[in-house]
């Protein structure tokens, strides 16, 4: 079900997952959403702090060639959303899947799946996700 969830987000901010420049668009857009709502209950340092640890828990998997960084930062942002670009359409929504799921994982393992729910509810609103309901999330 997360899995859906996270492939929702990107696809209705890429609008076209066959294009990797406007997946990773998606990518980028979901992942500053959930890092300011995120913001809101942690503060801006430690939602910094968990997207790039979401990174780093990905590497093996995904091999960025995006800088290591201790907290997002606008330059990686800009870096990932190079790094996504330049791959296929299949493996930039691979990444970016990977790398959102890892991030909302740590969440649910931190603040529980109810509260991520909410969170990502609130972060990416979108018709699809929506019309999910709570039984469907948990």
């Amino acid at each position: 079900m997360q899995d859906d969830i996270i492939e929702q987000a990107i696809a209705f901010r890429a609008g076209d997952v066959t294009d990797p420049g406007l997946i990773a668009d998606g990518v980028v857009a979901s992942l500053r959403l959930l890092h300011a709502e995120l913001s809101l209950l942690v503060g801006a340092q430690a939602a910094a702090a968990l997207c790039s640890h979401a990174m780093h828990r990905t590497q093996s998997e995904v091999e960025w060639a995006v800088p290591r960084a201790a907290a997002l930062s606008e330059s990686m942002l800009l870096a990932l959303r190079a790094d996504l670009g330049a791959r296929t359409p299949e493996q930039a929504l691979f990444a970016g899947k990977t790398l959102l799921f890892a991030l909302t994982d740590h969440l649910k393992s931190l603040i529980g799946e109810p509260l991520t729910t909410r969170m990502l509810r609130s972060a990416w609103g979108t018709p699809a996700f929506d019309q999910i309901s709570t039984e469907d999330i948990r």
